[in-house]
């Protein structure tokens, strides 16, 4: 199931099912949740992030910034958006800017009411606040993985719209004629949900960007975010003490039936659309499966350069937004089994074995032309001794196409690497290609539990994209030129009946 380019086939097919609510990945890149795949600070990078609500309302958002290994909070706070409202902030990694610390924190000069505000942290550079991120989350209780402030310098950020605004919050955070700021930012600092303009559910439009700058290289490597129309038909409010709603919320809309399943409405691989309801018959399904099978994937493509000749790097992200909650414990309690699609519980130890929560996948490369790489499907966790396990364990995941194993990315400079070493005894790969990666290996299957459709999907729920930079010596003289630039991944995802195990109708 590609999740671009859905013809009009399709979204006809879309159409005629009704304006019931469910849960979609919005073509058009607008919604009421947006997944950023990625935030880094290392390798003196700083990550620009924006929301625009497109919509005619006014509305408030939950921002969730999750560090990358078990997708864990380190900061939670709410925005709010008037009407064609734009906020943007910059990730940044504290000890670049003079502070003796090892942790990311968040700046921004824009003067959208958020909640609490950003001057009350009581910190500053210059005459901008910004807030450090906390390591509060991944502390109490432990789950075993690194529990150092450093953890905070990668991950991925979700935006959660919570409902619209009535008057008179409308007009409270509503900017000047002139765009000057709002004036009633004040109004809005403690609400607590049970106030009559909170009341309506969010219209959505939500759009964001993320831009990963590096000043001294001269790169900007920018990706939209990922988002998710359809997920709530009732307004998701709380206050500034609460780091709800997550993606675990997501529903049909008011009451008791409602209230307690979700829709997903997905393509499948002959462009029909797919409605599956959770949760589904087992009990331990539960609202987030709608948001995981819209990102369902069992096969994710993209292409890769790398060149000594020509300084050529590639990464890959590949960002799990929904792993915490079928791998956590925090979430699926202690002593229980990772729930499917998963295979693995998160276990942060350092004596673990395997660490973390890994996921074993395998891949295929091919050339320019098409010439599969010899033996290049990879083995999985099953690897002979002498060879490294390709795996995805952390929750967000970071791939260097490279010669040798490495622990630390070319483009990105991430420490979440699963490292794509080419010189596993698997052939000749050419400078560049093509890579597609099996999310559902023969080794070790992965599909989620049954709709109450008693319809299954193969894979894993992941988003992400190719990070690519090379440096030319443009002039031919010492004058050097980078370039850098990102490209999605393309998908495909498999559904299957749980019944016999044929394509779903």
């Amino acid at each position: 199931m590609g999740k671009s380019g859905i013809g009009w086939a399709a979204l006809l097919a879309i159409a005629s099912m009704g304006s019931a609510q469910a849960v979609n990945l919005d073509i058009n890149g607008r919604g009421q949740v947006l997944l950023y795949p990625y935030y880094t600070v290392n390798k003196s990078q700083q990550t620009l992030l924006s929301v625009t609500n497109t919509a005619s309302v006014a509305q408030v958002a939950k921002v969730r910034i999750l560090e990358g290994y078990n997708g864990r909070l380190v900061l939670t706070f709410n925005i709010f958006l008037s009407p064609f409202d734009s906020w943007s902030a910059t990730v940044f990694a504290l000890h670049d800017a003079g502070i003796n610390s090892d942790g990311a924190a968040i700046l921004t000069r824009d003067t959208s009411c958020t909640a609490p505000l950003f001057v009350e942290d009581g910190t500053s550079i210059g005459a901008t606040p910004y807030v450090a991120f906390r390591e509060f989350d991944y502390l109490t209780p432990s789950d075993g993985g690194p529990s150092t402030i450093d953890r905070t310098r990668e991950g991925s950020i979700e935006i959660i719209a919570m409902s619209n605004l009535g008057a008179p919050l409308s007009a409270a955070v509503a900017h000047g004629s002139n765009g000057s700021p709002p004036t009633g930012c004040a109004q809005v600092r403690n609400l607590l949900g049970s106030e009559p303009a909170l009341s309506a559910a969010p219209s959505g439009g939500l759009m964001g960007v993320l831009s990963i700058v590096n000043g001294a290289d001269g790169t900007y490597l920018s990706a939209r975010a990922e988002a998710l129309a359809g997920f709530t038909g009732v307004p998701l409010f709380t206050s500034t003490a609460s780091t709800l709603p997550d993606l675990s919320v997501a529903n049909d809309g008011a009451g008791v039936v409602l209230g307690n399943r979700a829709t997903a409405r997905i393509i499948d691989p002959a462009g029909k659309a797919l409605t599956l309801t959770y949760p589904g018959p087992d009990t331990r399904s539960r609202r987030v499966d709608a948001v995981s099978a819209v990102l369902m994937a069992d096969r994710i493509y993209n292409e890769y350069v790398m060149s000594a000749s020509s300084a050529a790097a590639s990464d890959w992200v590949v960002t799990m937004p929904t792993k915490a909650f079928y791998v956590d414990t925090n979430n699926i309690g202690e002593g229980v089994p990772a729930i499917p699609p998963f295979t693995r519980v998160y276990n942060g130890s350092p004596s673990a074995t395997p660490r973390y929560s890994w996921v074993g996948f395998s891949r295929s490369v091919f050339s320019r032309e098409g010439v599969m790489s010899t033996s290049s499907s990879g083995c999985g966790l099953f690897c002979p001794p002498g060879f490294v396990p390709i795996t995805f364990a952390r929750s967000v995941n970071v791939a260097p196409i490279r010669d040798t194993v490495v622990s630390e990315s070319s483009v990105l400079g991430s420490r979440l690497v699963s490292s794509i070493a080419r010189d596993f005894g698997e052939g000749t790969w050419k400078d560049t290609g093509t890579m597609r990666f099996n999310l559902d290996p023969p080794q070790e299957h992965h599909s989620m539990l049954a709709s109450t459709e008693g319809k299954v999907l193969r894979g894993l729920p992941v988003i992400g994209f190719w990070a690519s930079n090379r440096v030319t010596n443009r002039f031919a003289d010492t004058t050097l030129a980078p370039y850098a630039a990102t490209v999605r991944h393309a998908t495909s995802a498999t559904c299957m009946k749980a019944t016999d195990g044929s394509p779903c109708d």
